[in-house]
């Protein structure tokens, strides 16, 4: 068995289909139902023409009693009963004898003999309630037997009955037999009926799987949930549409980022090679070398930061990445970042100030890297004479750790972005070797790495304020 992909067939596993497995599931339940129903009208039909005839056969049996209690073992009047009402009947035929003590038969049905057992056969004791087949010489015949005792001046006499149970016999099998062609037909109904309706069920989920085979890194624009689906796959057209989404968002991120980054490393490696040409064009004196060499090892300073950068960055997204968490003082944590980078702020006159106290429970190495980032850029954006306030606050079991400047402002349409790769609010700063359009993403995997989240706020000629949500230590 083969599945096409891309024009590309793939083996998998010979299975049962779908289709398959639901028409035989269905061909053996609907003959299931039929079954039952059929077997339960038949019992109860079968039943109800038995216990005709045994309320028949007391009937019969009590009227002889009665005949014997008011005129004794009499031959004459037993005669009408069991001679002529045994014969005259349609459905009812039977036959009848009567022993008297030491097995004297008193009167039997003519022909009795020939049709049942003898008189002292044990059949006429083990099969009171069960069904005695006879053969006769001009049929087939069906008897229930029943045998009675009764009691007359002291004396014993056993009142044996035969009834005639062909014709309920006859009709039960001619019953069972359209019971058979019933099933039968019914069985290839259901079989014709269930492939049809598991074709049509299906028809949908084909129209899925053509768009899934359609999917290709060229064409993520198709969505298919909005059309009319069945219930049961209408989440299954969501999550696709869902996954597309996915997938589309992406490639769309990782052909930026392609871009971005052969943009980031294409500008320092040209500065590199065209300093080293034009060095190399004639020949220099020590301290031109010298310079030269040093403007390319800035360069590739740059290139260092951008890939070390990169890697944090990769090994960030990974579950698996352990971390070295344990409870820490934050305003301690703070006050070490803002000694780092006060040199850096004193240069422009930055004033740096620092409130808050609370226990934070994170990666202390980490957690300064990220302070630092915010830190740093927040300080490239303040004029001479600003101020950045860090302030750490705690409630609803999070320590936030906001860090707010006087700055320019960044614009609200560069808000949503500002923390994807290689994204620059201002592209005017594109080049810089000390920007490469990182830090605020590294900000936001340290965030999430942590379990937390990073948000900013900001205003243009305000300033701006961006907080670092971190779970609060246990205690």
């Amino acid at each position: 068995m083969f599945w096409k992909n891309a024009g590309k067939p793939h083996p998998v596993r010979a299975s049962w289909s779908i289709a398959s497995r639901m028409t035989v599931f269905y061909i053996v339940g609907a003959s299931a139902v039929l079954f039952l129903a059929t077997q339960s009208l038949y019992w109860q039909m079968a039943h109800a023409l038995r216990q005709d005839n045994e309320e028949f056969a007391e009937g019969v049996v009590e009227t002889i009693k009665l005949i014997m209690s008011e005129h004794g073992a009499d031959a004459r009047y037993l005669a009408v009963e069991v001679e002529t009402e045994s014969k005259v009947r349609d459905r009812h035929r039977y036959f009848a004898r009567i022993s008297g003590p030491a097995g004297i038969v008193v009167i039997e049905t003519s022909g009795m003999d020939e049709a049942t057992p003898p008189a002292n056969s044990p059949l006429w004791h083990k099969t009171h309630t069960a069904l005695a087949r006879r053969w006769n010489p001009r049929e087939n015949s069906f008897y229930r037997l029943i045998s009675s005792l009764h009691q007359l001046d002291g004396k014993p006499y056993e009142i044996q009955l035969a009834i005639d149970v062909s014709t309920t016999e006859g009709i039960l099998r001619q019953y069972a037999r359209k019971i058979v062609i019933v099933l039968l037909c019914g069985a290839v109904a259901s079989a014709f009926i269930g492939l049809v309706m598991v074709r049509l069920s299906l028809r949908p989920l084909a129209r899925i799987t053509d768009a899934v085979q359609r999917t290709s890194a060229a064409q993520l624009h198709e969505r298919i949930a909005g059309r009319n689906w069945p219930t049961e796959l209408a989440m299954l057209a969501c999550a696709f549409d869902d996954m597309l989404a996915r997938l589309e968002d992406s490639f769309t991120r990782l052909t930026q980022f392609s871009a971005d980054l052969a943009h980031e490393l294409r500008t320092p490696v040209n500065n590199i090679r065209g300093q080293s040409e034009v060095t190399l064009s004639r020949t220099r004196d020590a301290t031109e070398y010298r310079e030269a060499l040093a403007s390319n090892i800035e360069e590739t300073e740059r290139l260092t930061r951008i890939i070390e950068s990169l890697l944090f960055l990769a090994r960030s997204e990974h579950a698996g990445n352990e971390l070295t968490l344990s409870d820490l003082d934050a305003q301690t944590e703070v006050r070490s970042v803002v000694e780092y980078v006060e040199p850096m702020a004193a240069e422009k006159t930055v004033s740096t100030t620092v409130t808050g106290t609370a226990r934070i429970r994170a990666d202390s190495s980490l957690l300064r890297r990220a302070l630092s980032n915010l830190l740093l850029n927040a300080i490239r954006h303040t004029p001479s004479h600003g101020r950045i306030i860090v302030h750490v606050s705690e409630s609803d079991n999070l320590v936030r750790i906001s860090v707010s400047d006087s700055g320019c402002g960044i614009a609200a349409e560069h808000l949503p972005k500002i923390f994807d790769r290689f994204y620059r609010a201002d592209p005017s700063r594109t080049g810089n070797p000390t920007n490469a359009g990182l830090g605020l993403a590294i900000v936001k995997s340290i965030a999430e790495l942590h379990h937390g989240t990073v948000t900013v706020e900001s205003e243009i000629g305000r300033g701006s304020v961006f907080t670092l949500s971190f779970p609060r230590a246990a205690g």
